[in-house]
């Protein structure tokens, strides 16, 4: 109230304010009607209405009434009383202002509008909406063809507002026909200097002729170019409506906007979704405004296949718009959306059985083929309709990214996943919906195969297809995008069902070793799956084994075996197993790449990082503190504020995931891999195995014994600086087992007394003289494995026969090295130690200690003291003469036997080692056979018992040779050993 000053409005005004009243409503609209009454006068020369009014007839307004009638009025002085009164007066009223001064309805306001526009945002379901509309159509029919300033016509505001309650009877009362001289004046507004105008001009209004009806459905809009029929079809216009426009205008169907979209290519999403770089002609309203928030995404609600049908024909599926993209492009953008959106369906999900995997496949098509016709947004149909209609689409890539149909419904998929992952990143968010043993749940696994396999069909002609793509393609899967990337690579990129990726793969199976272009890294399929840390997590082994099948490719009997991909290193150097470390892919994954190649543990990549090295978080390692970035990999950091009791226990379940595949990943490692630090904190395998007690304690003394210099590193990370000691005292507070955690103490110490940080502590060093003299005084029990004392714990370890190490050290037999000479590491220099160097050969010749016989069995034991009495009674030689002895002359090794070496696990479970050649990372590997997941680990290096049977018996003819000599000269062990003679054992 008080917005303005003449009667006749406030009167108006006054009765918009009482809608929700009947009886209020009715009075002050009475109040109007008997206003206009007093102000009126007879004249037999007075316009005679063609509707009827509540006014006597030959009545006009007087000269006052008439003046208050055209006053505008309001903040903007755009306000008459017919204005005002058209959006919510009675029938009654409209008529009766209408009667007394016409001349109302041809008043615009600031835009351009006149009150028949007004009148369009009344809704139907007012039952004076259609009775208000002929009246005002009727009082100025010319208002039909008169365009707002932004060249709207009221037949584009009918279907703007309320287009589902229009009826066909309204939609024909504003199609009605004009003489063509009506058009005359009627065409766009000229071209600005703008980016649209200047590229992408607005349609011209075409002239009436014998094809062109005169009607204001063939205006278009000055915004985006649009006609009445786009704004039906996109506000959800009913059948009877759109069938009315288009027997009205019928070549509107094929008529485009300024972007070239058809009204087919707007109802699939052309004008609401973002195409790439064009994001300034996408998200658009059809009006050309800004959509509105709360509105329900178009792709949440279903498209009608009748409504397909009536737009469709051979041109319009055959019009591609600016972006290059044909309907069928838009229909895959749109089923690609509607699918991602849904949330994960438990009964969709594959799960983990010991059935028939195929009555699991078979009901998963069930429910696939239910959902498609149930839930779908858009009827699989309706990509049937489009293919009968162009399928050459199949094979054409759109301009701005490309992409084929079949590239876009993973593409879209993929640019919504990482915006997901930022906005974690950004959030700082743990992610504890992710099976860490199985993989999933998330992914693009909704949407049904049936999909894919429409997009996989093949054009039966190539005669309008481009020359360079009908040369070499036989359906979508064969096409690269300008990455260089197939299909194959972006559906696992986002972690699709294994059904799709099985449909892809046979449509092309030499997709499994297709590499991308240089700029993309050089990935094939299989690194594609595992690259993205958002996706990795999902991959499932089922998907997994699909990709390391061996397919058929021609009819001539040729095959490509998916395993090859393990063998592949992209740009970086990063091999499949170091992606699925690195961006923590579920156990099943990770442990079945390791499996069908176990070698490739033992190969770094360009950073000179092993697989079990990319398991560590990059930058949040020790501290997230520092970075305030999300901890993505193995990280020490302390988690940041309170944990819910659902997020502590994903990280317990997390911590024993990542031990079971540490565990596994240090299977092969050898001397070289044990002293290959991680490049960004200087991690050497065994401080990963101390830091999350992924080894138990005969693993860890197995592998020190191979490496002793290892136990003195530091991690060269600038402000963590430790050793695996000082790593292993960090895990105390949280270690359940603390007689275990004593045991690893003690042993890491023995190896390195040297270490300032634990060298002046005395309970350690009583304690280690302890172990020392129990081991003198014999004082110790086969029954107490438990004792808190190393000394006795490797002892009892080795009087046990389930375990049967070999003894070659007890903690009072290791010599500790002088302070001087000891490894005492050197300040800011990283502890990498490169393969092949120096220092390692030269700690390969001293770890090559006398081998001592295995505890196998009481009597083998009976059988080493015999022999170690019979050494004692043999007379001693002097020392010159076994320097006499020391350069007699041996028979010179073959040069193509190579030493033999042990792996930390290479116990072959028969009480003896299992030993395979040497082989270095710089070699080529041309011994790489794939293995099986039952092949045994003495098998990893590739060892061929046949292969070297001869050169193993030219070795143990050596090693009897000079066994014979040390016996004929009467040299003890004990002696040998003093003087650095090498013994040879044999192999086998």
């Amino acid at each position: 109230m008080g917005r303005y000053t003449g009667t006749l409005h406030k009167l108006c005004e006054q009765g918009g304010y009482y809608q929700n009243n009947h009886n209020k409503r009715k009075n002050a609209w009475t109040h109007v009607l008997q206003y206009l009454e007093l102000n009126t006068v007879s004249d037999p020369r007075a316009w005679k209405p063609p509707f009827e009014s509540p006014l006597p007839p030959y009545t006009e307004a007087s000269d006052e009434l008439e003046n208050e009638l055209l006053d505008e009025q309001g903040p903007k002085k755009e306000e008459t009383p017919l204005r005002i009164s058209v959006r919510i007066a009675p029938s009654q009223i409209i008529a009766a202002l209408c009667h007394v001064c016409p001349e109302a309805a041809k008043c615009p306001d600031t835009k351009g509008r006149l009150p028949l526009h007004w009148v369009c945002k009344r809704p139907s379901s007012d039952p004076d909406s259609e009775r208000v509309f002929q009246i005002v159509v009727q009082t100025y029919p010319e208002a039909l063809l008169h365009r707002d300033d932004a060249g709207r016509t009221p037949l584009h505001y009918l279907f703007w507002y309320h287009a589902h309650t229009r009826s066909a009877r309204l939609v024909q009362i504003f199609c009605q026909s004009f003489a063509p001289s009506n058009f005359i004046g009627i065409k766009q507004p000229p071209p600005t200097s703008s980016e649209d105008d200047q590229h992408y001009p607005l349609p011209q209004i075409p002239t009436p002729s014998e094809l062109v009806p005169a009607i204001a459905a063939i205006i278009y809009d000055s915004k985006l170019g649009c006609l009445p029929l786009h704004y039906a079809v996109m506000e959800g216009a009913t059948k009877e409506s759109l069938r009315v426009l288009l027997l009205a205008h019928p070549h509107s169907k094929t008529a485009t906007d300024r972007y070239g979209r058809t009204p087919l290519a707007w109802y699939l999403g052309a004008g609401t979704l973002n195409t790439g770089n064009s994001k300034s002609i996408a998200n658009k309203h059809i009006s050309g405004e800004s959509p509105d928030p709360h509105a329900t995404p178009i792709w949440e609600t279903k498209r009608s296949l009748t409504t397909i049908h009536m737009l469709l024909n051979s041109k319009v599926a055959r019009t591609a718009d600016i972006t290059g993209r044909y309907p069928l492009h838009w229909a895959a953008h749109l089923v690609s959306l509607h699918y991602y959106s849904k949330p994960h369906n438990d009964s969709d999900s594959d799960d983990d059985d010991d059935g028939d995997n195929g009555d699991h496949y078979q009901q998963n098509q069930i429910r696939q083929t239910s959902s498609i016709t149930k839930s779908s947004c858009l009827p699989i149909r309706c990509f049937q309709m489009l293919l009968d209609h162009h399928i050459e689409a199949l094979l054409v890539e759109e301009t701005e990214m490309g992409m084929t149909p079949l590239h876009l419904v993973f593409q879209v998929v993929l640019e919504m996943q990482d915006s997901e992952w930022k906005r974690l990143q950004r959030n700082k968010t743990v992610r504890d919906n992710v099976d860490l043993v199985h993989g999933g749940p998330g992914g693009f696994t909704q949407i049904p195969v049936e999909y894919i396999k429409e997009l996989l069909r093949t054009p039966d002609s190539d005669d309008k297809l481009p020359s360079h793509v009908a040369e070499r393609t036989v359906c979508a899967a064969h096409i690269e995008d300008p990455g260089g990337r197939l299909p194959l690579h972006l559906a696992l990129m986002t972690a699709a069902s294994h059904h799709i990726i099985m449909a892809l793969v046979q449509a092309h199976p030499t997709a499994l070793v297709h590499t991308t272009d240089e700029e993309e890294t050089l990935r094939t399929p299989l690194h594609a799956a595992l690259a993205l840390p958002y996706t990795a997590p999902f991959q499932t082994i089922e998907t997994i084994e699909v990709l390391m099948n061996a397919y058929v490719t021609s009819r001539h009997g040729t095959f490509v075996n998916g395993k090859l991909a393990l063998k592949m290193e992209d740009a970086n150097g990063m091999y499949p197993l170091h992606y699925a470390c690195q961006h923590q892919a579920c156990l099943e994954v990770t442990k079945k790449l390791y499996n069908m190649y176990p070698r490739v543990a033992k190969l770094t990549n360009g950073q000179g990082d092993l697989p079990l090295h990319s398991l560590l978080d990059e930058k949040n390692l020790f501290s997230a503190l520092t970075t305030n970035q999300l901890v993505i990999g193995a990280s020490l950091a302390t988690p940041m504020g309170w944990l819910s009791a659902e997020e502590e226990h994903f990280c317990q379940s997390h911590l024993r995931v990542l031990q079971r595949k540490i565990n596994f990943l240090l299977l092969p490692l050898d001397n070289e891999c044990l002293s290959i630090a991680s490049s960004a904190h200087g991690m050497l395998p065994l401080h990963i195995a101390v830091a999350f007690d992924a080894c138990s304690y005969l693993e860890l003394y197995r592998m020190i014994q191979m490496v002793p210099k290892t136990v003195t590193q530091m991690t060269t990370s600038e402000g963590y600086a430790y050793s695996p000691l000082d790593l292993h005292e960090m895990r105390k507070p949280a270690c359940k087992d603390q007689a275990k955690w004593h045991l690893v103490e003690q042993l890491l110490f023995s190896f390195g007394p040297t270490l300032e940080s634990h060298r002046f502590k005395e309970d350690l060093l009583e304690d280690c003289v302890k172990v020392i003299r129990e081991e003198i005084d014999g004082r110790y029990r086969d029954d107490d494995t438990k004792s808190n004392t190393a000394g006795n714990h490797k002892l009892a370890l080795a009087r046990r026969a389930d375990f049967e190490i070999e003894i070659q050290e007890t903690l009072s037999s290791i010599e500790a090295p002088d302070m001087e000479q000891g490894y005492k590491p050197v300040p800011n220099t990283p502890n990498r130690m490169p393969r092949g160097s120096k220092e390692v050969r030269s700690r390969r010749i001293a770890s090559t200690v006398t081998p001592r016989t295995p505890v196998h069995s009481a009597q083998s034991q009976q059988q080493q003291n015999h022999q170690q009495q019979k050494q004692l009674q043999q007379p001693q030689i002097s020392k010159n003469k076994s320097k006499t002895n020391k350069n007699t002359t041996r028979p010179e090794t073959p040069s193509s036997q190579k030493a033999a070496k042990k792996s930390i696990y290479d116990d072959d479970g028969d009480g003896g080692y299992v030993v395979s050649p040497v082989t270095s990372a710089y070699e080529d590997d041309d011994d790489d056979d794939f293995l099986s997941e039952q092949d045994d680990v003495s098998d990893i290096d590739g060892y061929d018992h046949d292969e070297f049977a001869e050169e193993d018996a030219v070795f143990a003819e050596e090693g009897d040779g000079i066994a014979k000599e040390h016996e004929e000269a009467g040299l003890t062990r004990g002696e040998i050993e003093e003087e650095g003679e090498e013994v040879l054992f044999d192999a086998s």
